[in-house]
C-alpha cells in the first residue's frame, strides 16, 4: 500500500504520513496494509490527547515500540471485520445523515475515514 493509499485511507496528509515515517514511526516504502493503518489511528487518536509524534518516537527511542502492542491488537481485531465507506454506512441504515454526522462526531471518531461492522451493525 503506498502511502497516497494510506492517505486515502486514514485521512492523514501524505507530508505528515512521511514526517512520521522519518520519525520511525510507521513503516518505509513497503507498507502493510492492515499494519500501518492501524499504526497511524493509533498515533492519530494519541495525538487528540495531546500526544505528539514526536513524544511518541522519543518512548520509542527509550522504551522500544511503545505502539506495538496495541497495534498487533487492533491488527487482529482489523483483519477479522469489514470496513465501509461512510456513505456505504449511512445507506445500510435509515438515519438522516446530518443526524448520523452529529452523532458519530459525538462518539469520537469524526475523523476516522472507515466504518467498521461492529460500529454500524447493532
Amino acid at each position: 500500500m503506498s502511502v497516497e493509499d494510506l492517505t486515502a485511507r486514514t485521512g492523514e496528509p501524505t507530508e505528515e504520513l512521511q514526517r512520521w515515517q522519518a520519525l520511525g514511526l510507521i513503516e518505509g516504502n513497503d507498507y502493510d496494509d492492515n499494519l500501518d493503518a492501524e499504526r497511524i489511528r493509533m498515533i492519530q487518536f494519541a495525538r487528540r490527547r495531546g500526544i505528539s509524534p514526536e513524544t511518541i518516537a522519543a518512548q520509542t527511542g527509550d522504551q522500544g515500540d511503545v505502539l506495538a502492542t496495541f497495534v498487533d491488537l487492533l491488527t487482529d481485531i482489523a483483519g477479522k471485520r469489514e470496513s465501509h465507506t461512510w456513505d456505504d454506512a449511512l445507506a445500510a441504515t435509515d438515519i438522516d445523515e446530518p443526524f448520523a454526522r452529529r452523532m458519530w462526531t459525538a462518539a469520537g471518531p469524526a475523523d476516522q475515514r472507515e466504518v467498521f461492522d461492529d460500529a454500524w451493525k447493532r
